[in-house]
This record gives structure tokens, C-alpha cells and sequence, in this order.
């Protein structure tokens, strides 16, 4: 993910970058979209799991088995029981999951 930030930002942070680097798909993002990069680490609280293409949010024809994308072949996982991490657009929420110590404003 790492170079995957660093290539969007040098390319001026066009998040057609993102979009593509990550196989979202295109227009995936909207000009004026918040971007966050969050850190997700292994805790009590948060496990992964590899992706079985039926998670909310999976594309179809993006995601193929065994836990890479399709176009760039990268690594993803899942957040475990992650459908319980409903912050409804409230960012306090947000930042009390994850910690803003591992919250990254990007774009």
C-alpha cells in the first residue's frame, strides 16, 4: 500500500491512481471525495481473514480467489466482523475504532 500512496502522490494525487493501482474500478472516486489510509492492525479487537468475493464492497470481475486483486495482482485481506464497524459518517465514531494514530488524510 505503501507504494501505492507514493505513486499517487507523485502523480500530483490524481485518484484515478488509486482507483486503478487498487482495481476499484473507474470513477470510482468522485472529485471532491475525502480520501483516508487507514493502518489496521492485528489486535484483539481486529483479525483478518482472506477475501472470499462475497464481502459488501467486492466487484465483480475485480476480485479473483486467493486474496489479490485482478488487475495488479495485490495482497488484500478482511476486517473480521467488519460489518459491525458502523460509523455512519461520523468521524468521532471512525477515529474510536481505529485511533487517529493510525488515520492518514490523503486526499
Amino acid at each position: 500500500m505503501d507504494r501505492v500512496i507514493t505513486k499517487f502522490n507523485s502523480d500530483g494525487k490524481n485518484l484515478e491512481v488509486l482507483s486503478d493501482e487498487l482495481d476499484l474500478g473507474e470513477n470510482y472516486f468522485r472529485p471532491g471525495d475525502e480520501v483516508f489510509y487507514v493502518t489496521v492492525k492485528p489486535s484483539g479487537k481486529f483479525t483478518f481473514d482472506m477475501p472470499s468475493g462475497t464481502e459488501p464492497g467486492a466487484f465483480d470481475g475485480y476480485w479473483i480467489p486467493g486474496g489479490y486483486t485482478k488487475k495488479y495482482h495485490r495482497a488484500e485481506a478482511v476486517v473480521v466482523e467488519s460489518e459491525e464497524l458502523v460509523h455512519n459518517s461520523d468521524w468521532t465514531k471512525f477515529l474510536e475504532f481505529f485511533g487517529s494514530s493510525n488515520i492518514n488524510q490523503i486526499n
